[in-house]
């Protein structure tokens, strides 16, 4: 793998994505200390385009110095949000939570965080979460029931990268880098191949 890896939490608050980050012992980038950084609260309408800037300033210098994998631990609900993060100088894989909202609504209360309340059912209205392997085996299966035999997909190169990013946190070995210098995996006697540029 050529390119540094951006790995992305997608989540509601309170869903878990804060401590997953935490263990995997890499550089973080995490909006809402930038927004403790810049004005000492966890919202402010009016600084949010420039919490959004040194958001990304902060994932660009970490690249820049070096690392070649950075966790950005926000909410990313949306697939708006999650393509502002797609990018030709890294690669990008979303790793998602999905705790249920009374779950997380119930962690907000037990940490006094009463005020997230609303901001969890807001979010999980907007929710728009689909997995590359629930993708596939759409894919899969809409071709068997059309008589036809699917022995073989091409997939263009961000989404053979969350592919083979899923595959490794279902399967718990690590196939993520040697799949992606392949080029190919095999899912459910499926050969996965990465898409050819034209």
């Amino acid at each position: 793998m050529s390119k540094p890896l951006l790995i992305c939490t997608v989540g509601l608050p309170r869903s878990g994505k804060s401590t997953w980050t935490k263990q995997q012992r890499l550089p973080i980038v995490n909006r809402d200390a930038v927004r403790l950084a810049l004005h000492g609260n966890r919202f402010l309408a009016e600084a949010e385009d420039m919490v959004a800037t040194v958001t990304r300033y902060m994932v660009k210098a970490l690249f820049l110095g070096g690392n070649q994998a950075v966790v950005l631990d926000e909410c990313n609900v949306t697939e708006k949000r999650r393509e502002l993060w797609l990018s030709d100088k890294w690669d990008t894989v979303f790793q998602y939570f999905d705790t249920p909202v009374e779950e997380c609504e119930r962690r907000a209360i037990a940490t006094g965080q009463e005020d997230l309340i609303p901001v969890i059912s807001r979010m999980a209205e907007g929710l728009d979460w689909y997995s590359m392997t629930d993708e596939v085996n759409d894919l899969i299966c809409d071709n068997q029931e059309h008589g036809t035999q699917t022995t073989e997909l091409a997939l263009p190169l961000n989404r053979f990268i969350q592919l083979a990013w899923e595959m490794e946190q279902i399967e718990q070995k690590p196939w993520f880098t040697k799949i992606c210098a392949m080029g190919e995996v095999e899912y459910h006697g499926v050969k996965i191949k990465l898409q050819e540029e034209l």
